[in-house]
């Protein structure tokens, strides 16, 4: 398939972010999965989930973080490139301690 395109990432709680993006118009057949990968405070990709074909999906985060997204779409025939970077969401400070 192609890689997804538009990817966005929207912090909907201190502790949780919904990452979207569209399916583009695949080249040799529909996805038959979507990974999701994180950078985390600028480090290295991990990946955060990998799910059925869907155009969002909710993840968790830590606070004190600043993190980025990317997805790519795998079936049958291969695996797509990644998408564009979704803008960082940042995780909410802890409470200093004493």
């Amino acid at each position: 398939p192609n890689a997804p395109t538009g990817c966005s990432a929207v912090r909907i709680s201190d502790s949780q972010v919904t990452v979207s993006w569209s399916q583009s118009h695949p080249s040799n057949g529909q996805p038959t999965s979507n990974k999701i990968q994180r950078r985390v405070n600028g480090g290295a990709w991990t990946d955060a989930a990998t799910i059925s074909p869907a155009n969002a999906a909710t993840i968790g985060f830590a606070a004190n973080q600043k993190i980025e997204h990317r997805v790519n779409a795998s079936n049958a025939a291969g695996t797509s490139g990644w998408s564009n970077v979704a803008a960082p969401v940042y995780g909410t400070p802890t409470v200093p301690t004493n």
